[in-house]
C-alpha cells in the first residue's frame, strides 16, 4: 500500500484526518471534487480531485471514503482500479475505540474541534446543527440551562 487517502472533505472527512492522525496514521491526500474545497488542507496537506488522483494516485492506496455518496464513489474506484476501498462509518469505529471518543458528548465536541481549526464556510456551515445535538442531548440529560459552553 502507499498510503492512506481520504474522499470528502467536509466535517466527516476532517474528522476521518484527525482520527487517524490521533492515531498516528498519516494521510496522503484529501480527494473532493468541489473546487471550493480543493487546495491546501493543512501545510502540507492538499485537498485534489479525482480526476487529479486518478493521474497521481497508486492505484494501492487505501481509499476511505467519507463522502454521502459512498455507493457511487465506491463503483467509481473500484471501476479504476482502487481494491483497498473503506466507508469511514466502519472503519471509524476501530480507530474511535482507540481514541475513547464513543460518548455522544465527546463525539460532538470532537467535531466542534475539527470546525474550530478551520474557519472555512463549508465547515462552519455545519456548526449549527452540531450546536442544536448538543443543546437537545443537554435537554435530553437534564444538563438544561447550564452554561452554553461546549
Amino acid at each position: 500500500m502507499d498510503g492512506i487517502c481520504i474522499y470528502g472533505r467536509g466535517v466527516k472527512g476532517l474528522e476521518a484526518f484527525f482520527c487517524l492522525r490521533d492515531c498516528g496514521i498519516d494521510v496522503e491526500y484529501v480527494i473532493d471534487n468541489d473546487q471550493k474545497k480543493q487546495g491546501e488542507v493543512l501545510p502540507g496537506l492538499n485537498c485534489i480531485s479525482y480526476k487529479e488522483f486518478l493521474t497521481i494516485g497508486s492505484r494501492t492506496s487505501k481509499v476511505i471514503i467519507s463522502n454521502k455518496k459512498s455507493r457511487e464513489i465506491m463503483v467509481s474506484l473500484k471501476k479504476d482500479g482502487f481494491e483497498d476501498i473503506e466507508l469511514w462509518t466502519e472503519c471509524k469505529k476501530r480507530y474511535n475505540r482507540n481514541l475513547m471518543i464513543l460518548d455522544d458528548f465527546g463525539l460532538l465536541n470532537h467535531y466542534l474541534n475539527i470546525i474550530k481549526q478551520f474557519n472555512t464556510c463549508d465547515i462552519v456551515e455545519e456548526v449549527p446543527y452540531i450546536h442544536n445535538l448538543i443543546r437537545d442531548m443537554k435537554f435530553r440529560n437534564g444538563l438544561r440551562g447550564q452554561d452554553e459552553s461546549y
